[in-house]
């Protein structure tokens, strides 16, 4: 069971661990974790890159936070970082032109953030949240929408084009 590893069991004589100085991740250098649980923002689906998703935060465990995609099964619940750059603030996508997923089961044609958190009861997370989104965006970045690569996935690889650029992430 977790209880019971220890790594000083688990390495053998000859094991040498990672010493922690090589990680650049300094989690007492990284701001606290904003977000609470029940609160609404949008995310990147882990499962299909393209699409943007309503979740709720389930969980909070130190800079980590559980993701819950709503209208779906918990089945599809996700772990990320709090401060990684794929969640955003509520009204992301309608401000950069993204395409949000709404629920499944939101009953009008077009979905609205203010109209959502009041049949939810909620709070939605804002922009100054995000840290990533209060960076300097690179305009001098040699890399542009269109530009084909090469692209390891699923150990083989593939001709790709870059569709699109957001926050360092193609």
């Amino acid at each position: 069971s977790e209880d019971d590893f220890s790594w000083s069991t688990y390495l053998s004589p000859k094991s040498v661990p990672v010493p922690p100085s090589l990680f650049s991740y300094k989690a007492q250098s990284m701001p606290p974790n904003p977000f609470k649980p029940g609160m609404k923002l949008e995310a990147i689906d882990p499962e299909n890159q393209e699409l943007f998703c309503v979740c709720t935060v389930e969980e909070r465990l130190g800079h980590r936070i559980k993701l819950h995609i709503d209208g779906f099964s918990s089945l599809y619940d996700f772990w990320v970082d709090a401060h990684c750059r794929s969640i955003f603030p509520i009204e992301f996508c309608r401000s950069t032109k993204r395409t949000l997923q709404p629920p499944p089961k939101w009953p009008r044609k077009k979905f609205d953030w203010s109209e959502y958190l009041d049949d939810q009861n909620a709070v939605g997370a804002n922009r100054n949240m995000f840290a990533f989104m209060q960076e300097k965006i690179d305009v001098n970045c040699p890399l542009h929408i269109g530009m084909k690569l090469e692209v390891f996935r699923d150990s083989s690889w593939y001709v790709g084009t870059i569709a699109d650029i957001l926050f360092g992430r193609m």
